[in-house]
C-alpha cells in the first residue's frame, strides 16, 4: 500500500504545479483573450507627441462581451533583449462601458511615436464572471 501513495504522489504534484504555472502566467486567459476577445476592432486614430519621450493615443474600439470589467491596459516595449512594462496614465479615467462602439484618449505613454510603431503590444486585461483568471486581448499591434 506504501508504494501505491509514493507511486500517486509525484503525479499529482506534478499536475498541481502544472496547473498552478498555467495560471500563474495567465495561460486561460490567453487562450480566452486569442479566441473570444472582450475588444475587437481597436482603431489608433490619433497620436501626437506631448514631450520628447511621451505620446497621447486615441482611438475607438468595440466591446463584443458584456459582464466583464476592465482592469488595465498593458504596453509592452519589445525593443531590448528583455521586455518592458511601459506605464500609460488615462487622462480621461477609466470606466466599465456597455457593449458596443465607444471612445478612448487621450492615454499617455511613456514612449516615442517611433518606438509606439515598431516596438510594442498592447494588451486589454478583463476580469470576467466566473473564471480565476483576467482574460487578455492583445490589440495593438492589430
Amino acid at each position: 500500500m506504501k508504494y501505491f501513495k509514493h507511486m500517486f504522489a509525484w503525479p499529482g504534484t506534478l499536475v498541481a504545479m502544472a496547473l498552478f504555472s498555467m495560471l500563474w502566467l495567465d495561460v486561460p486567459g490567453r487562450i480566452e483573450g486569442k479566441f473570444f476577445p472582450v475588444i475587437a476592432k481597436i482603431n489608433i486614430s490619433k497620436t501626437e507627441a506631448a514631450n520628447l519621450v511621451s505620446i497621447r493615443l486615441w482611438g475607438d474600439y468595440v466591446i463584443l462581451r458584456e459582464g466583464c470589467s476592465f482592469q488595465r491596459t498593458e504596453w509592452i516595449f519589445t525593443g531590448t533583449s528583455n521586455n518592458h512594462s511601459v506605464p500609460v496614465v488615462y487622462e480621461d479615467g477609466t470606466k466599465d462601458l456597455t457593449k458596443g462602439w465607444h471612445e478612448f484618449g487621450p492615454w499617455l505613454l511613456m514612449l516615442t511615436r517611433q518606438q509606439f510603431r515598431n516596438n510594442t503590444i498592447g494588451e486589454a486585461v478583463h476580469t470576467c464572471p466566473w473564471r480565476p483568471w483576467s482574460t487578455r486581448t492583445v490589440f495593438y499591434p492589430t
